[in-house]
């Protein structure tokens, strides 16, 4: 088949995967991708290995899915080198770092911005290679310029530093803001250290802004402090029980050893939510073992009592 038929069968093949207006099937979109990945096309070549390598509509097989990842390579697929890269980052016998750094490097060539961040961070780290924070810069910027958030992020961080690039508060900032605008919950958090800290104007209520949304997308960090500033009533209004529900977020996401405290101390004191002693010792327990001190000063001076009565902690007696 020629290479315009060949797409075609591709596009087809890809609505099968999708379910887009047909019913989604990937056995079918297995046979045509093979058809077409028979006929040495590399559209084809890539489609049936992305179905392979998971066994998706057919029966796995990773030996087949790198040949043929290899094969559209050699027709320079991008996306096959960006797979074939992935898997010899850190995959067993097929780990080739320098190799690799090279297809990612080729993926460049054809302007894929993805790859710009992986070159990066294979020069920020050293994966493979000596660790060049100066190139690894260049990259994340010429990812940055692609409006790619993360790349924007972590130029933010770089510029903040002065870490392979001149120092610059100002292109930090603006970095963070591009990358937080982009909704990115990390850069959003950041946003809000930076208006809490008095770095950028607003002030507390810009803070709890920006804390909100990243809390919004389950950002543990942004979480914990917003419900600190409700219960506080920290730059904005006292809020218990918005407070409670956040920590309680962070406590069952995360095990994190302060919102354990905190949450098991509003269970204490019923504040924000029911009062419930047997859920507040078994909270303040867990913050005890993972090391919050106050916690641990609790758990002591109770058991200090405890000859003459006995509390449940942490499921214990």
């Amino acid at each position: 088949m020629n290479d315009e038929v060949a797409k075609e069968q591709c596009i087809l093949a890809l609505k099968y995967v999708m379910g887009d207006g047909v019913p989604k099937d990937l056995s079918f979109a297995a046979k045509i991708f093979e058809d077409v990945a028979n006929d040495g096309h590399p559209n084809g070549q890539f489609g049936l290995a992305e179905l392979l390598i998971e066994g998706n509509g057919i029966p796995q097989d990773v030996k087949r899915a790198m040949d043929l990842y290899r094969k559209a390579a050699a027709q320079d697929h991008p996306a096959a080198m960006f797979r074939l890269g992935h898997y010899m980052m850190d995959k067993g016998s097929d780990q080739d770092r320098q190799k690799a750094r090279e297809y990612f490097e080729r993926c460049a060539d054809f302007g894929m911005t993805m790859a710009y961040i992986v070159i990066g961070d294979i020069y920020f780290y050293g994966i493979g290679t000596e660790s060049n924070i100066d190139r690894a810069f260049e990259w994340y910027y010429k990812a940055a310029l692609e409006d790619d958030a993360v790349a924007m992020f972590k130029c933010g961080y770089m510029y903040e530093q002065g870490v392979g690039t001149k120092k610059d508060e100002v292109m930090a900032i603006t970095m963070f803001e591009q990358a937080a605008l982009r909704k990115l919950p990390e850069a959003q958090f950041k946003m809000a250290t930076l208006a809490y800290d008095g770095r950028i104007p607003g002030g507390k209520r810009e803070a709890a802004d920006w804390y909100e949304r990243s809390a919004a997308q389950e950002f543990p960090a942004a979480q914990f402090n917003l419900a600190s500033m409700y219960y506080d009533g920290d730059g904005i209004d006292k809020d218990f029980e918005k407070a409670f529900i956040l920590y309680k977020n962070v406590a069952d996401e995360t095990q994190d050893k302060d919102a354990l405290f905190f949450l098991g101390r509003m269970y204490l004191e019923g504040t924000g939510t029911e009062q419930n002693a047997e859920k507040a010792f078994e909270c303040i327990g867990k913050a005890a073992d993972a090391g919050n001190e106050m916690a641990q000063q609790i758990i002591n001076d109770l058991k200090r009592r405890q000859n003459t009565q006995y509390i449940k902690i942490d499921g214990t007696e």
